[in-house]
């Protein structure tokens, strides 16, 4: 998880949130409840589930047990806002969870604000395996919300290669990071093979009122990538102690390093600033993680130069963008200092979901002759073939903020890059 506690402990919410409640289902979501119906799901035994829907919201019936979504996912990303009622202690206190694959199960609970400490077995937790790393709850009989990012695991004749994994924000904070799971979560189902839906929980509680859901959408992600074609042949570009082997070009922005990050902080009435390699790269594959303020655009340049301008040296070439704006097109790719936007991500709904606002992202950038691919936490992003700029530098850019004076940070660390054939070359 990340260890910068502002970023963590302090739950922030955008105008028009992508992770919390009130998130809305983006274009090409699966809504699988608007308030209307249940169509999308059924109980365990098939036939229709018996939970009451009223003035848009979904209420828990404990005597028809638990429901669970027709279609079957695998990798998913998931949307659930929830209610617990007062009442109840422990594990009787609005009991419920959600269920990715009617095996793997986020806990709900009613779990009050701090100073209660969370549990394996308390809200946030993967039930029975891992706690929330903090706690985000908010009060009995108001709404909340989880984000889950969720991976399947893989097999290959019968042999199980890679295992599940989640990701799980509670109420727009993250609480879960990539966190691999051996196998199926407290009593749910043990066979990881088969694929089935997201189940809903119909648990016992001491409370006069039943758990309430709205606002459930699932995005479908594509499954994750081989990484066979990755052994060896990276090398480190930061060494995670000192800025080595960059250069600053541009604005006046301030790195630093910090955390075995490269930290980049705005300065007011500074143009774009870029950290860039003093290496040249052509064909390459870059891997790198990155985390920024929600209200800071950023980006990575790739293949990029330099030219005289004003006084400065204006930094012009293509750039991976890091767009933490409702927009999400992390991962897109601009060019900066020409001609503006190549190729956004308005049309690749997968890839807008993939972006994890306030915590870590792993960014992967492939350049061979003139495609070039991007791969945000895993999904495929940005796909552009391009010829004007064959090799350049690679820049880690700090946005220009105007007249601002309170600083915005963005942050990048595990950078790593594999070069591909000979057109590599050193300044």
């Amino acid at each position: 998880m990340p260890t910068i506690p502002a970023l963590i402990l302090t739950t922030l919410f955008l105008a028009d949130p992508i992770v919390g409640v009130g998130a809305p289902a983006p274009d090409g979501a699966m809504v699988l409840f608007d308030g209307t119906n249940l169509d999308a799901w059924r109980s365990l035994d098939g036939s229709a589930p018996a939970w009451p829907v009223t003035d848009g919201i979904l209420h828990v019936d404990r005597d028809a047990g638990d429901i669970v979504t027709r279609q079957e996912f695998a990798d998913v990303r998931f949307h659930v806002e929830w209610r617990v009622p007062p009442g109840g202690v422990g594990q009787r206190a609005g009991n419920s969870g959600v269920k990715l694959m009617r095996r793997y199960e986020v806990q709900i609970l009613e779990c009050s604000p701090a100073p209660a400490v969370p549990a394996r077995n308390g809200a946030g937790a993967l039930y029975g395996v891992k706690a929330a790393a903090v706690n985000a709850s908010r009060p009995a009989g108001e709404w909340q919300a989880y984000d889950i990012w969720f991976r399947a695991p893989t097999f290959r004749d019968g042999e199980k290669i890679a295992p599940a994994e989640m990701t799980v924000y509670w109420n727009g904070v993250p609480v879960h990071e990539d966190v691999t799971l051996a196998g199926p979560t407290g009593v749910s189902r043990k066979d990881e093979v088969a694929r089935d839906g997201v189940l809903l929980q119909a648990h016992s509680s001491d409370t006069e009122e039943d758990v309430a859901f709205r606002n459930v959408w699932a995005v479908p992600l594509p499954p994750r990538p081989s990484k066979a074609a990755d052994a060896g042949g990276f090398v480190d570009l930061f060494d995670g102690r000192t800025l080595a082997g960059w250069r600053q070009l541009g604005g006046g922005a301030v790195y630093t390093v910090e955390d075995d990050a490269i930290v980049g902080r705005t300065r007011p009435r500074e143009p774009n600033s870029f950290l860039c390699t003093d290496a040249d790269y052509g064909d390459f594959v870059l891997e790198l993680e990155f985390m920024v303020d929600d209200k800071l655009n950023s980006g990575v340049q790739i293949r990029s130069q330099g030219r005289p301008e004003g006084g400065r040296t204006r930094v012009f070439g293509y750039q991976v963008e890091i767009d933490p704006s409702p927009r999400a097109w992390s991962a897109g790719i601009y060019d900066e200092g020409r001609r503006g936007w190549l190729k956004n991500l308005a049309e690749n709904t997968p890839g807008r979901v993939a972006f994890r606002p306030r915590a870590w992202n792993r960014l992967r950038v492939e350049a061979r002759g003139p495609r070039m691919r991007t791969f945000l936490n895993g999904i495929p992003a940005a796909d552009l073939e391009d010829d004007m700029t064959p090799a350049g530098f690679i820049g880690l850019q700090v946005h220009g903020v105007g007249n601002r004076v309170d600083p915005l940070a963005v942050r990048w660390r595990r950078i790593r890059l594999r070069p591909l054939g000979s057109e590599n070359r050193s300044e």
